[in-house]
């Protein structure tokens, strides 16, 4: 249904670090895990890793 709620997720950082270093722009790398729902309460468990810059202009861009 439009307006609904596909996933809905809780948890926590386990893990930072800064991956390098470019122009004095740090390259961020976070680690996460957490718990949630997915459509019609199917439960999941999920870890995961992403890295993020902050941008030049304020902007972030990132990957994972």
């Amino acid at each position: 249904m439009l307006g609904e709620i596909i996933f809905e997720s809780k948890g926590k950082i386990i893990g930072q670090r800064v991956k390098s270093v470019e122009d004095e722009i740090p390259k961020l790398e976070i680690t996460a895990t957490g718990s949630g729902t997915v459509i019609r309460n199917f439960k999941v468990n999920e870890t995961w890793t992403y890295w993020t810059i902050r941008k030049r202009d304020g902007s972030f861009c990132g990957g994972g």
